[in-house]
């Protein structure tokens, strides 16, 4: 669809109109591989805003828009990086090596739904560069809000618990937001999908299908929209909740399929 733009034209000048705003924000501190964050704890957790980051990294696995950390660990390690909890579609980046000529270690894009994930053995007192970049993008820049992760990998088995425990009912179109908790012993993403029905008069007369996509970093919630089918909405009181779940920590997985909760919509 064409947009229509408004010009203003006295005599032979056109005036352009624009509205007063902020000034362009500054890219972040550690937008270049030779000013990447030092870091050598583990673990290790960051939120940035990497909005204003530029694509001008090194042309490997991905030259997006791209923030650094640098990590040399005081001991030897196997760690897991990953992006999860980030708002948009990440690459994620090992480097090690000269910054003018670096090496790659470990690559990855969307291990963990659209968030990335890699493990490797990180030697005492060797540097270690994360790329952290946008995935997909017609233009070179521009980010989001990044989460970023460096801990040991896990040694402990992998399980989630996922359970509904809510619905919130729209009052216009029946629809129905879930709620519920995650707990999970590996950072991990997955999806809950199964079926909502509620009975009046010994029938089961408002249903709906649904499947959330969840994250899971310890102990959380979740939400999720589920749209009504049929014509017949929610009210309010209790509901039968039939689902099952999909996890993957980027390297195992776990489900289940089956599982019945009788939830309180309101």
């Amino acid at each position: 669809m064409k947009r229509s733009r408004l010009v203003l034209v006295i005599g032979a000048l056109a005036v352009i109109l624009v509205t007063p705003g902020a000034a362009l924000a500054d890219a972040p501190t550690n937008d270049l591989i030779t000013s990447a964050t030092p870091t050598t704890a583990v673990p290790f957790a960051v939120e940035q805003d990497t909005t204003e980051a530029n694509g001008d990294g090194p042309r490997i696995c991905s030259n997006n828009a791209s923030v650094f950390y640098s990590f040399r660990p005081d001991a030897d390690v196997r760690v897991q990086v990953d992006t999860l909890g980030s708002d948009y579609d990440t690459v994620l980046t090992v480097l090690r090596g000269p910054l003018s000529d670096p090496r790659l270690v470990k690559c990855n894009d969307d291990r963990l739904g659209l968030a990335s994930a890699v493990r490797f053995n990180a030697q005492a007192g060797v540097r270690y560069i994360l790329m952290v970049a946008s995935c997909c993008r017609f233009g070179r820049d521009g980010g989001g809000s990044l989460s970023l992760s460096v801990a040991p990998v896990p040694t402990d088995a992998f399980t989630v618990s996922v359970v509904p425990t809510a619905g919130t009912i729209d009052s216009i179109s029946g629809d129905l937001q879930l709620e519920g908790t995650v707990e999970c012993t590996h950072r991990s993403a997955g999806y809950l999908s199964g079926s909502v029905r509620q009975r009046r008069d010994d029938l089961y007369v408002a249903q709906a299908w649904f499947e959330v996509a969840f994250e899971c970093t310890g102990t959380g919630t979740w939400t999720g929209d589920v749209s009504l089918e049929g014509n017949v909405g929610f009210a309010s009181g209790d509901a039968r909740v039939r689902f099952g779940y999909y996890a993957r920590d980027g390297y195992s997985w776990t489900d289940t399929s089956g599982q019945v909760e009788v939830i309180t919509l309101t």
